[in-house]
């Protein structure tokens, strides 16, 4: 992924705006190609995570492959993650075809608003409701944690509750290591 078309490094956002007007806003440590013809476009994601707003060209169908699977934009902005063992597609506007293959046996499913699917070498999961403000909140800078014990396995810290007042410092004891979604 080190001479993929487009990357960030640890600790880095940013946004890019295709040739065809569709804007990608990449996560941390992203790498993606593009692959775009006169017939396709076609994004293949290595690492990290992105989110896309699609500009519509019925000529021209846009997917983004991503850990073996296929998502095809239907007119729509979502969002794909790569995870240890696949990837997580959520989908913020519209809809997307997402297809995956296990072998012989191929599955789709169509993913609306608000909704999300996962895929791992076991094949393609139930579709979900998403927390689309949570998941997406990395756009915004920002890491959510669900109670704070999340924050201390996700980051070198140590929490002291105190009557009225919750204190985060950094744990000497434990390294910094680079940070990485996890399910």
């Amino acid at each position: 992924a080190y001479f993929a078309d487009e990357r960030t490094s640890l600790g880095e956002r940013r946004s890019v705006v295709l040739s065809d007007g569709s804007v990608v806003e990449l996560d941390s440590g992203t790498s993606f190609d593009v692959d775009f013809t006169s017939s396709r476009r076609r994004l293949v994601l290595y690492t990290g995570q992105i989110y896309v707003s699609v500009r519509s060209d019925p000529a021209r169908p846009f997917t983004v492959s991503a850990a073996g699977g296929d998502t095809r934009a239907l007119g729509t902005a979502f969002d794909v993650r790569l995870m240890d063992e696949g990837a997580r597609v959520l989908v913020t506007e519209h809809a997307v075809r997402v297809s995956y293959k296990v072998e012989a046996d191929e599955a789709t499913v169509d993913l609306r608003a608000g909704e999300q699917v996962a895929y791992t070498s076991a094949g393609l999961g139930p579709v979900q409701q998403a927390d689309v403000r949570s998941a997406t909140a990395w756009r915004r800078g920002q890491m959510i944690f669900d109670g704070l014990d999340a924050v201390t396995q996700s980051l070198p810290v140590r929490v002291t509750r105190l009557p009225w007042l919750t204190l985060i410092q950094r744990d000497p004891s434990r390294p910094i290591e680079p940070f990485q979604h996890k399910n």
